[in-house]
Parts: C-alpha cells; sequence; structure tokens
C-alpha cells in the first residue's frame, strides 16, 4: 500500500507534536499490512481531525471530524461518531469496508464501492490512512484524489487557528 502521510503537512493538530509523530507512524505501519486492530487504532488516533467528504459532482464534499464513543466504564468503544451524522458507524462496519478495499486491491473508485453505512466518511479516512490508492496505479501522486483538495484546505485552516 502506498503512504499517503506526507511528514510537510500540518495535520490538524500540528501543536500536539506526539500526536502527530504517532499518527505519522501508524500510517506507515498500516502501508505494510492489513490488519484490522491496527486499522481501529488508526481511527482511534485520528479522532478529531478535519476530513472532508469526496463531494459529488460539481459540489463540494463537506467537512467533518469524529469521535469514538465512550463505553460506560470510560474506555473507548467500536463506534465512530461524525459530527455531521446522529447515526454511528459501528467498529464491524470499518472492517467490512476496509475488507472490501482489501478485496479490491486498494483501488477504490468511491466510497459507494465500501458498500457500508457511513461509506462517504469513511472513504476519506481510508485514503488519508493510505489503504484506498484511488484508480492511480501505485506510486503516482494522489493529490487530485476525491476530496484532497478540501481537505489540504481543511488541514491548513486548522493550523492557522490552533498557531
Amino acid at each position: 500500500m502506498e503512504n499517503v502521510y506526507e511528514s510537510g503537512r500540518s495535520n490538524g493538530d500540528a501543536a500536539d507534536g506526539q500526536l502527530a509523530r504517532e499518527r505519522k507512524e501508524i500510517c506507515e505501519r498500516l502501508a505494510g499490512c492489513w490488519d484490522e486492530e491496527l486499522l481501529w487504532q488508526a481511527i482511534v488516533l485520528f479522532q478529531n481531525y478535519p476530513f472532508c467528504t469526496s463531494g459529488r459532482g460539481a459540489r463540494p464534499g463537506v467537512a467533518f471530524t469524529y469521535t469514538i464513543k465512550e463505553r460506560r466504564d470510560g474506555r473507548l468503544g467500536g463506534e465512530m461518531v461524525v459530527d455531521r451524522k446522529e447515526k454511528t458507524i459501528t467498529q464491524s462496519s470499518v472492517y467490512i469496508a476496509y475488507r472490501k478495499v482489501r478485496e479490491l486491491g486498494g483501488i477504490v473508485t468511491g466510497p459507494k464501492k465500501l458498500g457500508v453505512f457511513g461509506a462517504s466518511y469513511l472513504y476519506p479516512v481510508f485514503i488519508r490512512f493510505g489503504v484506498i490508492r484511488g484508480t492511480k496505479p501505485q506510486g503516482e501522486d494522489r493529490a487530485d484524489m476525491p476530496g484532497a483538495e478540501q481537505a489540504r484546505a481543511l488541514e491548513t485552516e486548522a493550523h492557522k487557528t490552533k498557531a
């Protein structure tokens, strides 16, 4: 898998250097394997990170962040809570989508190909992690991936507001 975590980019939480290093490291680790538990660890590490859906046609994508729902005992649960939705995306839905990406060899042309509830939110997350390479051959630039420009703008804006 291609690693899309560029060290020169702001990551939306640049003030926390440790979190930035952990995010970079987990993306690099994901690039070398298909491990569902490692994927979930990445999901947890990227809570509150600014993402952007891929949009539709001429319409731009929408900005979103997510958190992991806490259990009653205070530990993290198995559900993603997207700030733009009332329903949650379960850990099992994340794994089903991840298996679909693996089945497609990392080449996924859009969120509908994932075939799960919340796919429009999982798609840009998987792109950020480097598990989805889009429709380009491995190793080519991904700057024109759906939502890439909006995501970069969100990251830059988040970095400016923290500075």
